[in-house]
């Protein structure tokens, strides 16, 4: 009998910890790795990484990726993605972003202002959806990068 209590007390012991140590949200780290680069004569593609820490000490689930680009307010593309990885505990993890538009939509947005300017920015926005042991929750982006301007 005491086989049993001991051996109900250690299951609820590791129950506890396991709750405890997989209370914590992942972690944007950053988004890097930004690239422009064309893919026909009337389309670029927009290439970066996502950079996600699990602090858990379980893997997490990415559920959802969904980002908005624009540029001087023209929205050029959305990435919208239901992911469904999992990413293991106390580690970082990489997810590649491509987005495709049209070459006009760049053009038409990059001068909004009818100013020929050398570079310009992008504007990221959108929100990762996750779920781990204890729940979930959300990642917002909103993030601002800079990209010369190439000739189209």
């Amino acid at each position: 009998m005491n086989f049993r209590r001991a051996g109900l007390a250690i299951v609820v012991i590791i129950a506890v910890a396991l709750f405890f140590l997989n209370r914590k949200d992942v972690t944007l780290v950053k988004q890097d790795s930004f690239e422009l680069l064309p893919i026909s004569v009337t389309g670029d593609v927009y290439k970066s990484v996502i950079h996600l820490h699990n602090p858990n000490l379980l893997s997490s689930t990415i559920k959802t990726i969904e980002e908005r680009y624009s540029i001087n307010g023209v929205e050029l593309a959305r990435f919208n993605m239901e992911l469904n990885q999992g990413i293991l505990g106390l580690k970082e993890t990489t997810f590649p972003i491509n987005v495709r538009f049209a070459k006009d939509d760049y053009y038409n947005a990059a001068h909004a202002d009818s100013s020929m300017p050398s570079q310009i920015n992008v504007l990221i926005e959108g929100e990762i959806s996750f779920s781990n042991l204890t729940g979930g929750g959300t990642i917002k982006i909103y993030q601002t990068e800079t990209i010369a301007v190439k000739d189209l």
